[in-house]
């Protein structure tokens, strides 16, 4: 009888554990909008499974973490994030647990720019060299 007892607990752990890991979701997409007054964020996103552009809402709460910004009132719309989140019960939604917002890559030309002034100027030619 214990053994029952034993093994019915572990397959409930062993679903409850499946279900906690299924319900969580990565989003990596720019922000779409704000709606700060509900704590609301929207994110664009490219589905890969259908190459079509999605957009998603998440609830910020409290206990949601930032990386590259201090708080939700600094993050704009056009950045790059990734947010994770989790599903609420019911038709609660999403809620984000953390909003990491990606560095700026610099534009092409700063990187040319730089590329060119990195390159030390050439040697000058010794007597030898001249010659050749």
């Amino acid at each position: 009888m214990k053994k029952i007892q034993f093994a019915s607990l572990a397959v409930l752990a062993a679903l409850m554990l499946f279900q906690g890991v299924a319900s969580a979701k990565t989003i990596s997409g720019k922000v779409a909008g704000i709606d700060a007054a509900a704590n609301k964020l929207s994110v664009s996103y490219t589905d890969l499974a259908t190459g079509k552009e999605e957009k998603v809402e998440v609830t910020i709460k409290p206990e949601t973490t930032y990386s590259g910004v201090a708080a939700f009132a600094d993050l704009k719309e056009g950045q790059a994030v990734s947010v994770d989140a989790v599903e609420g019960t019911g038709t609660e939604g999403l809620f984000a647990t953390s909003i990491n917002v990606a560095a700026v890559e610099p534009k092409a030309e700063q990187v040319v720019e730089k590329a060119l002034t990195s390159i030390p100027p050439a040697a000058e030619k010794t007597e030898e060299h001249k010659e050749m």
